[in-house]
């Protein structure tokens, strides 16, 4: 895992290894602050959403808004990363069937157990045309996760 992993500062200097679509780099990066100042071990806070106006969901998030194309969310080391990813997958399959195409779920921990646990439920998003990226930001740097 060494190897794939990309410095944050090397990471944002070339433009990104892992290629982000617009938006989404914000995001990361304000992951990764938090993580440099230790707000990272806790929950994302409430307010987290509020910090973005892009053209994308945001999970979590207290706004409803229109489905986007686009859906991140995001999962600091106190959340519970089944139940995050579990409501990321929702909204793809769900609440916003057939609009959104693309979900990056970033984590500042990872647990291939519950990965493993949604895996089917991945593929069948990924068959129906839904990119599902995982990504690991830790205080080293951001890995786009193989799963």
């Amino acid at each position: 895992m060494e190897d794939l992993m990309v410095g944050f500062e090397k990471f944002l200097s070339f433009g990104g290894c892992i290629d982000f679509p617009r938006g989404v780099s914000e995001v990361v990066r304000v992951v990764y602050e938090d993580i440099r100042n230790s707000r990272g071990k806790r929950m994302v806070p409430a307010d987290f959403a509020d910090y973005f106006s892009g053209n994308f969901n945001l999970i979590p998030s207290k706004r409803i808004g229109d489905c986007k194309g686009l859906l991140v969310g995001v999962c600091y080391y106190d959340d519970n990363i089944d139940t995050r990813l579990r409501k990321c997958l929702d909204h793809a399959a769900i609440r916003c069937e057939g609009i959104t195409k693309e979900v990056f779920f970033l984590s500042t921990k990872w647990n291939s157990a519950v990965i493993d646990k949604y895996i089917g439920y991945i593929q069948s998003l990924r068959h129906n045309g839904v990119l599902v990226n995982m990504v690991y930001v830790s205080r080293k740097g951001v890995v786009l996760m193989p799963i």
